[in-house]
Order: C-alpha cells, then structure tokens, then sequence
C-alpha cells in the first residue's frame, strides 16, 4: 500500500469484504481512501 501512496497519494483502494483486518488498518493509517465491495454475493453468486 505504501506504494500505491507513492504512486498517487488520493488513490482509492478496493478492499473484499471480507478480508484481512489488517488491510484496512494500513489503508487507513497511510491516510488512503478505502472503499469495501462484498467478495461473495450468495443470491448472484
């Protein structure tokens, strides 16, 4: 992530939902934009 920072510093990173906790926790603390999606929808699958 820190490299996405580097890169562009208003980037918005996609996490899965569910994911790692500790994704977010990053994301956050490097003052990213986070954004969540479901990884797994059961009705569309």
């Amino acid at each position: 992530f820190e490299l996405v920072k580097m890169a562009n510093p208003k980037a918005r990173v996609f996490v899965s939902d569910p994911s790692w906790p500790n994704h977010a926790a990053i994301i956050d603390y490097l003052g990213l934009s986070r954004k969540s999606y479901r990884y797994f929808d059961e009705t569309t699958r």
